[in-house]
């Protein structure tokens, strides 16, 4: 009998697409209830949802949905490559969510709120089964990234 460690192989070389942001939307999500028996506890998030376009598709899907936002302490998945967010699946969008640090996250959400949030590149691992790692974002005013 052979056993699999439950490692995954490191997929080859890193994907890199660029695209248009066409819409974005921030949420904020308050909520309340109880930890445990004797305390409560109430908790906030706020997040940034940028939708758009890639120029060359990714496993059929051109369309991206990307979840952003801001974590206090950040850290670098421990997958196939270090990461700071990842692929959820891939069709009929891609739908992804990208950790930054709180102070970007910031000046993120006053750049698309004055409406300048125009381009994106990201850099991931081949997509299995509609996941995969990302290893780097960068969002840009311009009207694209190089």
């Amino acid at each position: 009998m052979t056993s699999r460690s439950g490692k995954r192989r490191a997929s080859g070389e890193p994907i890199i697409r660029y695209g248009f942001v066409t819409a974005w939307d921030l949420n904020l999500h308050a909520w309340s209830g109880k930890e445990n028996t004797n305390t409560w506890k109430r908790t906030d998030s706020l997040y940034l949802t940028l939708r758009g376009e890639f120029t060359e598709d990714v496993s059929g899907s051109t369309k991206f949905d990307f979840l952003i936002y801001a974590e206090p302490r950040l850290y670098a998945g421990r997958t196939t490559i270090p990461s700071i967010g990842s692929f959820l699946r891939c069709k009929p969008i891609l739908e992804a969510v990208v950790i930054l640090s709180e102070q970007h996250f910031q000046a993120m959400v006053s750049v698309a709120a004055a409406g300048k949030l125009n381009a994106v590149k990201v850099i991931f691992e081949k997509l299995r089964y509609g996941h995969g790692s990302i290893s780097s974002m960068e969002l840009s005013t311009g009207k694209e990234i190089e």
